[in-house]
């Protein structure tokens, strides 16, 4: 996610023999690409025109929790940097992109944590939903017994309520 064509030009040369490229050049056009498809990475730049690379991120993870980000940027300013570390981003890289060793080795590396991070979210949300079932089984047991009770005592009142009818019509 880059206004730069520059920049998407170099990503897909360098990328594209290993990797699926899709690229954006402003982020609302991205919002809607992660609506529709699941990504295990997003490169982002900082400054962009409408919306800046790190609200972009903000309102990306409100879309998918788990998808990774690597800040690629000129901005690499302090206060950049400290507004990016809460995004808890993979790397923030300075441009122009750096040499092989120091961004496509690394890629795996971020591929695999935003997959790890979905398994782990996956399976935080089948725990959630066992927790849930769980617990709407243990309602039902408890209603089904304060039922089977309330049933048990309403007999049992109206065999009394018999019994005190047949005691009746035998003394007549």
């Amino acid at each position: 996610v880059d206004d730069d064509r520059g920049v998407h030009a170099a990503i897909k040369l360098r990328l594209s023999k290993m990797y699926v490229v899709a690229s954006c050049a402003e982020a609302r056009s991205a919002l809607v690409a992660i609506r529709e498809t699941r990504f295990d990475l997003c490169l982002v730049d900082i400054r962009m025109p409408h919306m800046n690379g790190l609200t972009f991120i903000t309102a990306a993870r409100e879309i998918d929790p788990a998808l990774g980000y690597v800040v690629i940027s000129a901005l690499d300013t302090e206060e950049n940097l400290h507004r990016a570390i809460p995004l808890n981003i993979y790397q923030f890289i300075s441009k122009p992109l750096p040499g092989k060793s120091a961004f496509e080795e690394c890629l795996p590396d971020w591929i695999e944590q935003t997959r790890r991070r979905r398994r782990e979210l996956s399976i935080a949300a089948q725990a959630s939903t066992l927790l849930h079932d769980r617990e709407t089984a243990r309602l039902d047991l408890e209603v089904e017994l304060v039922a089977s009770e309330s049933a048990r005592d309403t007999l049992l009142q109206t065999a009394g309520l018999l019994s005190t009818i047949q005691a009746h019509l035998a003394a007549i």
